[in-house]
């Protein structure tokens, strides 16, 4: 899939989603409340997860200083916020990209676990962790762009998401995701062609997983993708400029569709339990 036909769904989506002004009216407003300092492109992508994830910038707060914020934080901008019921003496690990710009005007909203650590470089990244999500061992990468972990996603262990060049990542709500999974906009390097002198692989992708979606270990996520509702991704797949199909089964490098007309349940059912009770 190219980036036209992915930014051409994504508008329809968007179109239809954003149809919703007194929703949207709400997220912009909870925005500015905060005193949060987003470019156009960063609300509206912001305004959409929330949108998809069923959440809402309820109950946060700001912390202005703490004794695990390294020093550059409050000095370049950067915001944290954290639910009012925050009150631990740990954060997670919060650290720059050596060899690359300070983060300046970062936001981050973080939830009660520091089990994870964030690593930030660049201008205004947008970081949000829901209060529910739980990803052990995680590590986010988040350099001039927008990361977004939403309500019950749950990871085993090790997720990766690695997000950069104005891209974005967003991981809406209910998803389950095996150890070693990891999501990436864009290659980190670039591909240059000898004829052209242009690079030629994407620059800040776009990867978004709707709701309830399944990641087998180790599945490989890259930039342009979107994966759809009720998905199962197998163990070690790799996506790549892909639209899913809702309700289906991928597995393979390149992953393809093996099965559709599917969706999938937490719970490990034997096979004449019911499945929708």
């Amino acid at each position: 899939m190219t980036n036209n036909t992915l930014n051409n769904a994504l508008d329809t989506w968007q179109a239809k989603d954003m149809a919703l002004p007194d929703l949207n009216g709400k997220f912009i407003a909870d925005i500015a409340k905060l005193g949060i300092n987003l470019n156009a492109e960063s609300s509206l992508r912001f305004c959409q997860a929330l949108l998809w994830a069923d959440a809402n910038l309820d109950g946060y707060k700001l912390i202005e200083s703490h004794s695990k914020l390294p020093e550059w934080w409050s000095e370049r901008g950067n915001k944290l916020f954290v639910p009012i019921d925050f009150s631990g003496d740990t954060l997670p690990s919060i650290a720059f990209h050596s060899g690359l710009p300070f983060p300046e005007n970062a936001t981050v909203f973080l939830n009660n676990r520091h089990d994870y650590s964030i690593l930030l470089w660049g201008s205004h990244s947008l970081v949000y962790i829901s209060p529910t999500a739980r990803i052990p061992s995680g590590h986010l990468a988040v350099g001039n762009a927008f990361a977004f972990v939403g309500p019950d996603v749950r990871s085993t262990a090790r997720l990766n998401i690695n997000c950069r060049n104005s891209g974005a990542i967003i991981l809406t709500k209910d998803i389950l995701i095996g150890s070693d999974v990891k999501f990436q906009s864009d290659d980190c390097h670039a591909i240059i062609s000898l004829s052209s002198n242009k690079r030629i692989n994407p620059f800040g992708g776009i990867i978004i997983v709707k709701n309830h979606v399944w990641f087998g270990e180790r599945a490989l996520i890259l930039g342009d993708s979107y994966v759809s509702d009720n998905c199962v991704i197998g163990a070690s797949a790799f996506i790549r400029g892909a639209l899913t199909p809702s309700n289906s089964i991928l597995a393979g490098a390149p992953a393809r569709v093996t099965r559709t007309d599917v969706t999938w349940d937490s719970r490990d059912l034997a096979p004449d339990d019911a499945m929708f009770s």
